[in-house]
């Protein structure tokens, strides 16, 4: 909370309940719908002028210009705005898990490929196929897994644009755990209801 008010967004604009998702136990992170920052630009300048930690906008402003970079790749555009992405939201992402990141100082970050799903999204351009093209240009080079073969309902996007973003930008190692005592586990629900199956992200 004092991250996102030193970089001028009022903190209750954000809560953090308990929820269930398909049994398991879990935190739930909200922001409210408000209106964001219109260009990536204008995210990274704000970041800058803020009192924010320098490193913590650093990690912004990196996260920021893969996305910025990516959406330009798609839509071919100079000047690239943030669409669908101009919530609120996507700019307390990065704020948070930047600052929570920085604060856990990990010496390496290691994750399952991330799950692209199946189906289609909506977006500012329309109805596209799952993983979105911004998606599918953040991950490239990076390995992933789709729905798996058999699957009895589509789930439709499982990796957002600012998570694959986040993903490209601190993951080092992809696979299984490493050898090693587990000191704590976490638990963070989606919002959106997958049938059968829990919209959990573990760490």
């Amino acid at each position: 909370r004092a991250a996102l008010k030193a970089a001028g967004i009022d903190p209750r604009l954000v809560r953090m309940e308990r929820t269930t998702s398909a049994g398991v136990d879990a935190l739930t992170f909200k922001v409210a719908d408000a209106p964001g920052f219109a260009t990536f630009d204008e995210l990274i300048m704000a970041m800058y002028a803020s009192s924010i930690d320098a490193n913590v906008a650093d990690v912004v402003a990196a996260v920021a210009q893969r996305m910025a970079a990516a959406e330009s790749e798609v839509h071919g555009s100079s000047e690239v705005h943030l669409h669908e992405l101009s919530g609120l939201d996507t700019a307390v992402d990065l704020i948070s898990v930047a600052v929570l990141v920085h604060h856990l100082a990990p010496e390496r970050v290691i994750a399952s490929p991330p799950a692209l799903g199946d189906g289609v999204v909506h977006t500012a351009h329309g109805e596209l196929p799952v993983p979105a093209p911004a998606v599918a240009a953040l991950l490239r080079g990076l390995p992933v897994t789709e729905e798996p073969a058999g699957a009895e309902h589509q789930v439709g996007e499982l990796t957002t644009p600012t998570g694959a973003a986040l993903v490209a930008h601190f993951v080092r190692e992809f696979g299984p755990p490493p050898d090693g005592d587990v000191v704590a586990v976490g638990c963070g629900a989606g919002a959106r209801v997958l049938l059968g199956r829990p919209n959990v992200l573990r760490a």
